[in-house]
């Protein structure tokens, strides 16, 4: 019963990301008012339980009680996922694994970092990381990455990849922030 919720998460966004393939380019997003750091809240609820199962140390800094973009809730929980899930992946066989998540905001702009101490990528594979059906993974599709930059770029934001090959993973969100 406890994993109900993942597997019911898990079909929803495979059957997202299914619906995706068959309109890259055309990406629907719906703006409305958020709270960035609920959503990350969520994700990582969703998530604990398999986190605690692979015994990953997850470390989460958020000193903000709200952080409000303009954003597709839906879609950005998309995008969290596809980066906790490859972090995941990224740390099998890895001694003490750790995911760090970072919310800070500067100058307007609010940034989510997220960082593992897994495999990493070449920089070869770095420089291919967004593009469409590239994957360094034996069972991948190539999509996740490649969706994902097409979600925060409709959302005039950012991301970006920082890694080296066994030197862990970092993923860097950024997006304008509103007040309300």
């Amino acid at each position: 019963n406890k994993y109900i919720p993942i597997i019911t998460n898990e079909i929803n966004h495979s059957l997202s990301i299914l619906k995706d393939f068959s309109s890259i380019g055309k990406l629907k997003i719906e703006l409305d008012i958020m709270d960035i750091g609920l959503l990350v809240n969520e994700v990582i609820s969703d998530y604990s339980l398999i986190l605690n199962d692979k015994k990953i140390k997850l470390n989460y800094y958020n000193i903000y009680d709200e952080l409000y973009i303009m954003g597709d809730y839906i879609r950005l929980k998309e995008v969290l996922i596809n980066i906790i899930k490859n972090s995941i992946e990224a740390l099998e066989n890895i001694d003490n694994p750790c995911i760090n998540i970072n919310i800070e905001n500067k100058n307007n702009n609010i940034f989510i970092k997220v960082r593992d101490n897994g495999c990493g990528v070449t920089e070869e594979e770095l420089s291919k990381i967004s593009e469409p059906f590239f994957t360094t993974k034996k069972d991948g599709t190539g999509l996740g990455t490649y969706l994902s930059k097409e979600i925060i770029d409709a959302h005039k934001g950012s991301i970006n990849y920082y890694s080296r090959k066994n030197n862990g993973m970092e993923v860097l969100l950024k997006f304008d922030s509103i007040t309300i």
